[in-house]
């Protein structure tokens, strides 16, 4: 069971903390140790999940934000890694990266630049993230058939692909974006988030046939001492 809302998870990952963005200086021990856990569980993991889906239950659930936390982690300490920024409905890693939204996801999907054309670095060494690109009005959707074939297929030459999907108990097809990556995180907020909707959100990703790593409870409110916590 894990945390208060008592959801089975795969005990690759057992992930508490609180996310940032890539311009809020070093993560909290806590935090960077958790992180360091789950990087290491999928180096060493025999079914090597490198592409990596995160996904909050709901909106505005912190999604973007782990995947930067996560991002940062893992391209400091294990490898070059690269953020994709699939959430069409409300993109944000472009803004948290300090990068133009253009020339992302929707210009790879239309054939208008190829990955390595669209893909741009941060400020971080060897992080790089596919912005969702320009409005894709007119354009083809963003289905997970398009993602897989002619974004996550490409972007295999990068050791970690990490994918930030819309939340998905808000949008309808979320789940099976998540579905064409290796495995996936559950994102949910302390103390926000209801048990019934976590619950909704694993059962949908389930049906989707996603490979869950595990939940990660972001924001977590500490109602003891902080360094309680950190000794646990």
């Amino acid at each position: 069971m894990f945390g208060q809302y008592g959801l089975l998870i795969n005990p690759l990952m057992r992930l508490v903390g609180r996310s940032r963005s890539l311009e809020d200086g070093e993560l909290s021990p806590t935090l960077a140790s958790q992180l360091g856990n789950l990087a290491q569980s999928l180096a060493i993991d025999p079914a090597k999940p490198r592409v990596i889906a995160l996904v909050g239950s709901g909106r505005r659930e912190g999604a973007t934000s782990c995947t930067i936390s996560l991002g940062r982690h893992l391209a400091t300490r294990f490898a070059k890694t690269l953020m994709v920024d699939a959430n069409a409905h409300d993109p944000g890693l472009h803004a948290l990266c300090g990068v133009e939204q253009d020339e992302g996801v929707s210009e790879v999907m239309a054939g208008e630049r190829s990955l390595a054309e669209a893909v741009k670095p941060t400020t971080v060494p060897r992080l790089f993230v596919l912005t969702a690109g320009r409005a894709m009005l007119g354009e083809p959707p963003l289905t997970a058939a398009l993602l897989r074939d002619r974004v996550l297929g490409p972007a295999r030459e990068f050791p970690f692909v990490l994918v930030d999907c819309p939340a998905v108990n808000a949008y309808e097809g979320a789940s099976h974006l998540a579905g064409v990556c290796d495995g996936t995180i559950l994102i949910v907020e302390g103390g926000r988030t209801l048990r019934q909707s976590a619950r909704a959100a694993l059962g949908l990703l389930k049906r989707a046939n996603c490979n869950v790593l595990g939940v990660f409870i972001n924001k977590r409110r500490y109602y003891v001492p902080r360094f309680i916590y950190d000794r646990l």
